[in-house]
């Protein structure tokens, strides 16, 4: 009696619950050994979960093509992952977690997020079971993880008995934590076995009462370049400007003195280069009292649309960190520019909070 197609799950379309996303995937293929082509066999099923961006790998596989190698800055297939073994009617071994976006039903912020991980082994102990948590606006907009419901759809697929406060279930709580923010912040499912270490973060913004070594350094400095190290690490980073001028910071971050404002405007852009291979993390945009527009570049790469950490963006779904840059090769440029996106949307007035970087093995 409900003109909603969802059945007996939790929620519809739009919806991080099972409503809104759980649908079947039928496939058959015989000469590729996915059923025997007969119609009046009957078909078999597996409860492998599987997302779409996973045809990328699978039809790669079945064509024998290779995959983008991301690792050389290549683009595509970031999060795909090979499902031909459960069409066939194996299984997915160590399947990968998958992710859930944009969570109608969230009633502060709907950038929640639900992370979808079966039976992991922690500490040489298997815990059994479908496990689905999520996680407020923070992991998408910030990388951070703060979790409020979990379920096992292998005893509750209609996500009725919320067991995040369970306290026989800790240990598992904390490692989903822990998985949902290592695949987040790497950007990547393809790329998480290649990060080397903890995250480095090069941040111009100031607290109240705290001085920011590095925005003392760089300011007043000529924007034909700077050279900043992580004390940790000893990765270099370089950071030029588009137009002659000099960099200015202030407690939003990092800005250039040659436009009509003290920020990065006007056409002016920020260049910035690693002396190794890492992966771009997430940057920190902040308007500040200025205007979130312009463009950021990977290299050679097509132009990507600027957003920022304090302005509203496509009726507040995109406000947060710019995330999932991908892969920046020693040498090569990223470019954060003010000028308007593909020449026709909105100029930029802004300043660069921060930028978050792993370094690649």
């Amino acid at each position: 009696n409900s003109n909603i197609a969802s059945g007996p799950f939790r929620s519809h379309k739009g919806s991080c619950y099972e409503g809104g996303h759980r649908v079947p995937f039928l496939a058959a293929w015989s000469e590729g050994g996915v059923g025997d082509g007969k119609a009046d066999t009957k078909g078999g099923t597996n409860p492998a979960p599987i997302g779409l961006t996973d045809l990328y790998a699978t039809f790669a596989e079945i064509t024998g093509a290779k995959l983008p190698d991301l690792a050389k800055g290549a683009k595509g297939a970031e999060d795909s992952v090979s499902v031909l073994a459960a069409l066939r009617g194996g299984g997915l071994k160590n399947r990968p977690p998958l992710f859930f976006n944009d969570h109608k039903e969230a009633k502060v912020d709907p950038a929640v997020v639900a992370m979808r991980l079966d039976s992991p082994t922690i500490d040489g102990k298997m815990w059994s079971g479908q496990w689905k948590i999520f996680f407020d606006a923070s992991l998408l907009r910030a990388g951070k993880a703060k979790p409020y419901e979990l379920y096992d759809l292998s005893q509750d697929q209609w996500e009725k008995k919320n067991i995040i406060d369970e306290s026989t279930l800790k240990t598992l709580v904390n490692h989903l934590v822990q998985q949902a923010l290592w695949y987040r912040n790497t950007g990547s499912t393809r790329l998480v076995g290649r990060v080397k270490g903890a995250r480095v973060v090069f941040d111009w913004r100031s607290a109240p009462g705290i001085a920011n070594q590095l925005a003392k350094e760089f300011d007043g400095v000529s924007a034909e370049g700077f050279t900043a190290k992580d004390g940790k690490t000893g990765l270099k980073m370089t950071v030029a400007g588009g137009r002659k001028g000099r960099f200015a910071t202030n407690v939003r971050g990092l800005g250039l003195s040659g436009g009509k404002f003290q920020q990065v405007d006007a056409g002016e852009a920020l260049l910035i280069r690693f002396d190794r291979d890492v992966i771009v993390e997430s940057a920190a945009i902040v308007a500040g009292n200025g205007v979130c527009g312009g463009f950021y570049q990977v290299a050679d790469g097509a132009p990507l649309a600027i957003y920022c950490v304090d302005a509203d963006n496509d009726a507040k779904e995109q406000q947060g960190v710019i995330s999932d840059i991908g892969v920046l090769l020693a040498g090569q440029t990223l470019r954060l520019d003010s000028r308007p996106h593909h020449g026709v949307e909105a100029a930029g007035r802004w300043r660069l909070g921060a930028i978050a970087v792993r370094i690649l093995k």
